[in-house]
């Protein structure tokens, strides 16, 4: 072997372009065709040479250009997954149930993330388009007057979930939760506890968080009680918004006696600014929010929550996608939505909350 072109243990040669196996067939003195066959694992190489070829191979640290491969089947086995936020770990945890399952059927995932930038989120599915993904699953954070690249996604005839979050004027199949009745289940719930002055802190624009609020003042009217003015504040989960909204609920003469909050991440900044305001939760006021994100449970006030199964959401999602392309046919069941558990911890009742306080709500399909 000419030593300019000697092959090194990291996936280069020594002039630094990737390791090919055109190099391990070269390397070991036999035809490319067979180095390709010994990786692919056909029967008609020898058992000694494909151990041959692949010890070779992780030797030098070869890694398989798929690229190809997509060119020539078009077929990537790659599926696009577009999130607003990876803080939150409701998404964090619903991506893992999508990994879980395109694991198991030679699929990967390719994740980018929005931060609830309409146009960002436009770029990120620009880009997994060029990449040539064969579907993607999107929790969007568009308005109504950015829908224009779903129609794009349309005439690619490009399959594609909506997760989390619906948008209504966007034809697709969906799968998340019921989002109207989290808003009652919880808001309910704090009414079970004797609250009457009872505040909503809402979340940003989107599906969950217009039903969230719907199902608040539903609950809050047909108990009787007006929604007050100022009593839905927020709009956002940053706590440059979440923040004022609480200091401004506080600082009422009639200030809430419990709030509702969008999710998890709002409850906890709702919980720090009510600490530092010298109250207590939920003797003062109560709090709940929707997630059960992994820390809500070790606060230094438990959080009463809404669980949404974001793992099962996301394998839901994955498997609802792989059919679509399976079958080459869209399913004809277009919304699935997944059972949601109310969690009672000590936020909404105190150290009377028992695992007792279980509740659930809502149906697999429809």
């Amino acid at each position: 072997m000419n030593p300019s072109t000697k092959l090194l243990p990291m996936g280069v040669d020594q002039i630094g372009r990737p390791v090919t196996m055109a190099d391990i067939a070269r390397d070991l003195g036999i035809s490319k065709v067979a180095v390709s066959k010994a990786l692919a694992g056909h029967n008609d190489i020898s058992q000694a040479t494909r151990e041959r070829v692949a010890q070779r191979a992780r030797e030098v640290g070869y890694v398989a250009n798929t690229t190809w491969r997509t060119l020539r089947f078009q077929r990537s086995h790659l599926i696009g997954v577009v999130v607003p936020s990876v803080i939150d770990s409701f998404f964090s945890e619903m991506l893992e149930g999508v990994s879980n399952f395109l694991d198991r059927t030679g699929y990967q995932a390719i994740l980018t993330v929005s931060s609830e930038k309409a146009e960002r989120e436009v770029r990120e599915i620009q880009t997994l388009m060029s990449r040539q993904v064969e579907g993607l699953i999107i929790a969007s954070c568009q308005r109504h007057d950015g829908l224009g690249i779903f129609e794009r996604i349309r005439k690619r005839a490009l399959p594609f979930v909506m997760a989390d979050r619906q948008i209504e004027k966007v034809e697709s199949c969906f799968v998340g939760v019921d989002n109207f009745a989290v808003g009652k289940l919880v808001t309910e719930h704090l009414l079970g506890c004797g609250r009457r002055r009872i505040a909503h802190l809402c979340g940003p624009e989107t599906s969950p968080g217009i039903l969230r609020a719907r199902g608040y003042e539903d609950a809050m009217k047909a108990a009787g009680f007006e929604v007050r003015s100022g009593y839905v504040a927020g709009g956002g989960e940053t706590r440059e918004v979440v923040a004022p909204a609480v200091r401004s609920l506080l600082k009422r003469l009639d200030r809430p006696d419990a709030i509702f909050a969008y999710n998890d991440l709002t409850a906890v900044e709702a919980l720090r600014v009510i600490a530092a305001a010298g109250l207590r939760v939920p003797d003062d006021i109560a709090l709940a929010g929707v997630g059960n994100n992994r820390y809500s449970d070790v606060l230094a006030s438990p959080l009463t929550t809404v669980d949404q199964a974001p793992q099962l959401m996301g394998e839901r999602v994955a498997k609802l996608l792989l059919k679509w392309l399976t079958t080459r046919q869209e399913p004809e069941v277009r919304e699935f939505l997944l059972p949601v558990r109310l969690i009672v911890r000590e936020s909404s009742v105190g150290k009377h909350a028992t695992m007792e306080n279980h509740f659930e709500t809502g149906a697999l399909a429809r």
